[in-house]
């Protein structure tokens, strides 16, 4: 296949991946709210430290109905999947759209990033889901962490709080992943840091 994933030959950095392959399906939703990290209404420790599978990064286009998932077109970077124009989604009619509380028309198409979590303990995964300005910049410096590192394996981070002033909104508190460790030797290929290129800057999202 054109457009493979980079070889990894550490064998602790094959068992973290082996780990990603045979949980997949019970993968949890991290969320950041309001300078918290997330899992459900569960607040995260600090000093939990997790593996970004940062080349399982995916991007794509969410369609929301009624705040549930109705539609997706989303796929992983690495592997060179392109973000459609939104003009090619449909549902173009504003009138049709639901609205936000102040009664601006709200868009049921959201553009969002994907990136798996492995507890560096436990094994567990999570997937941190964002589609906000400060998620998506945290990401996109996170990506870019690892590009420049990529024969260091895996990046291994604590999930941080950083902060911004706004004109409007004065402090605004963003995610930030803070590095502390990698797993081992990565193998880059040249064609993975092609597709990656396009991660950052990352593009606002509605919300």
């Amino acid at each position: 296949m054109a457009n493979e994933l980079a070889l990894i030959k550490n064998e602790t950095a094959l068992t973290h991946l082996a780990a990603v392959a045979a949980q997949a399906q019970e993968m949890r939703l991290l969320k950041f709210s309001k300078g918290n990290w997330l899992i459900g209404d569960d607040e995260l420790s600090a000093d939990r430290l997790f593996i970004a599978h940062v080349h399982q990064l995916a991007h794509g286009w969410v369609k929301f109905i009624d705040g549930k998932v109705a539609d997706q077109r989303v796929g992983i970077v690495a592997n060179g999947f392109v973000v459609t124009d939104r003009s090619e989604l449909g549902d173009t009619d504003r009138g049709q759209w639901e609205r936000e509380p102040s009664g601006a028309p709200r868009d049921p198409w959201s553009k969002q990033y994907y990136l798996p979590l492995e507890d560096a303990r436990t094994g567990e995964l999570f997937t941190f889901v964002t589609g906000s300005q400060g998620g998506n910049s945290a990401i996109g410096k996170l990506t870019n962490l690892f590009l420049r590192n990529a024969r260091r394996g895996l990046p291994i981070v604590t999930l941080a709080t950083d902060f911004y002033k706004h004109k409007q909104y004065g402090r605004v508190e963003v995610p930030e992943f803070s590095l502390k460790s990698w797993t081992g030797m990565f193998e880059e290929r040249d064609h993975i840091s092609d597709h990656f290129e396009d991660v950052s800057p990352l593009e606002d999202a509605p919300f």
